[in-house]
């Protein structure tokens, strides 16, 4: 008969795999997570509007957060870790190619970020203070 401990050793040498249907969101979501991050760094190196900037800082330190703790339960499944965007796939330092409008249109569009509709109302400001949805 098993003692208490050797009970509790035998149940932490078991481990159930990740299923290939629980692996596949979290591939695919560590590289939107990627993609979404050179895709905000390249955002924050273009900003000038001092409310947006917070936002952008914020999306990419969730995305940046979301990135991590993917590599963690890769690595605890011994799963290799999908090589996904990085800095090499992003010039910062290319010419701006966005307005404003565009910036938030993707965070609406794309991005889980609960701050869109104040990202939107920031960069569509209509002169006289009206403000309007693309």
């Amino acid at each position: 008969m098993r003692t208490e401990n050797q009970h509790a050793s035998a149940s932490k040498d078991l481990r159930i795999a990740l299923t290939s249907s629980e692996l596949t969101p979290l591939w695919t979501g560590y590289l939107g997570d990627s993609m979404a991050n050179c895709v905000l760094q390249y955002f924050l190196s273009k900003v000038e509007d001092d409310e947006i900037k917070p936002v952008i800082e914020y999306a990419l330190g969730l995305t940046s957060e979301h990135i991590t703790f993917k590599q963690e339960l890769f690595r605890n499944e011994r799963f290799p870790i999908p090589h996904g965007f990085t800095e090499h796939d992003v010039n910062v330092h290319a010419p701006r190619l966005f307005f404003g409008y565009l910036c938030a249109a993707l965070f609406e569009k794309h991005g889980d970020c609960r701050h869109s509709g104040l990202l939107i109302r920031c960069c569509l400001q209509l002169p006289g203070g009206h403000s309007s949805l693309l």
